[in-house]
């Protein structure tokens, strides 16, 4: 499969000599910048997600591959989740004037079970959200997550099921699953993305409202 036209086909073997991670000249509008002063860390989830996007498109739009894409698509998504939930576990520790500790960031870091990351947010967001004077969302809405990421996390509790064919004891992923359709699934996460988006986006605009008082404050 050619990266590019400018490949060679079939492609040559790999060189010692090869440079995996730096810059290259030949064509520099392909240089990914990382590790940057300007670049948030939020560009991770935003990179899942969007990762996750191109591919269901490219089912969707060529009727293909689905069979074979699904395993990453469904990686992506979940991971982008898993991020998104931890910032705003993090975000709402600042809002509420109650960091998380050393110990509490180090779990929170290591943990990768979706519904525990949801239940963490939600027994934050009240607190937030007072403090920030912001209406809470609609019961229905958390109802709508509680759901997704229940049937996620019942699917693939530790980011291993899309990853892996057998769990490390062996066992088979995804036992009694025959069918994923990618349009329903990628809808669904578009929408719990959209939501989470739309909770860190009220909290860190109070942030920054913040600032801006006490940077006005003589």
């Amino acid at each position: 499969m050619k990266i590019s036209a400018d490949f060679p086909e079939p492609l040559p073997p790999p060189k010692k000599s090869d440079v995996l991670f730096g810059f290259s000249s030949r064509d520099p509008w392909s240089n990914a910048c990382v590790n940057t002063e300007w670049q948030p860390d939020s560009f991770y989830a935003l990179g899942y997600r969007e990762g996750a996007q191109r591919l269901a498109n490219h089912v969707l739009e060529t009727h293909s591959d689905q069979d074979t894409l699904i395993f990453p698509i469904v990686f992506l998504y979940r991971h982008h989740l898993e991020l998104a939930l931890k910032r705003i576990v993090q975000i709402t520790a600042i809002v509420s004037d109650v960091p998380l500790t050393g110990s509490e960031a180090q779990r929170l870091f290591g943990r990768h079970e979706l519904d525990q990351l949801w239940a963490q947010v939600k027994q934050r967001l009240r607190s937030a959200y007072e403090k920030a004077n912001l209406e809470l969302p609609d019961r229905s809405a958390i109802e709508g997550a509680d759901s997704y990421i229940r049937q996620v996390s019942g699917v693939d509790p530790k980011s291993q099921a899309f990853r892996y064919p057998v769990s490390s004891k062996g066992a088979p992923h995804l036992r009694g699953i025959r069918h994923i359709n990618i349009r329903a699934l990628a809808e669904c996460m578009e929408r719990l993305c959209d939501f989470l988006e739309r909770i860190e986006g009220e909290l860190l605009m109070y942030l920054e409202d913040e600032l801006e008082m006490r940077a006005s404050v003589p």
